[in-house]
């Protein structure tokens, strides 16, 4: 339930892939783009999500923790409250980002 009350949250304010990026890269203080629950409370907090207990957080935690590491990466946060539309629009400019910077590696001539 606290998931979906969240995504139904994230969705009435609006909140969407760009903005759900900035939100993140702001509160991983490591940038590793992954968050603990600490992280991940301040997140939802700055995003609207109200006050969640922490066994609320907890469960979240859990639940979208999909490879069991104890934090919670952009990705796996994304796809969970944000949903497949904007998940995907999140993945794919983080793989354009990626493919990038390595034609880049690759390729001295496209650093002009």
């Amino acid at each position: 339930a606290v998931l979906s009350d969240l995504r139904k949250r994230m969705k009435v304010l609006g909140i969407d892939g760009d903005l759900f990026d900035k939100a993140f890269q702001a509160v991983d203080r490591d940038n590793s783009d992954c968050i603990d629950s600490k992280e991940l409370r301040l997140l939802l907090t700055g995003l609207g999500a109200g006050t969640l207990t922490e066994a609320q957080i907890t469960n979240l935690v859990h639940l979208v923790d999909e490879d069991q590491d104890g934090v919670i990466s952009k990705l796996e946060l994304a796809k969970a409250v944000l949903g497949p539309g904007e998940y995907i629009v999140l993945h794919r400019a983080e793989i354009e980002a990626s493919a990038l910077s390595i034609a880049k590696a690759s390729h001295p001539a496209l650093h002009q």
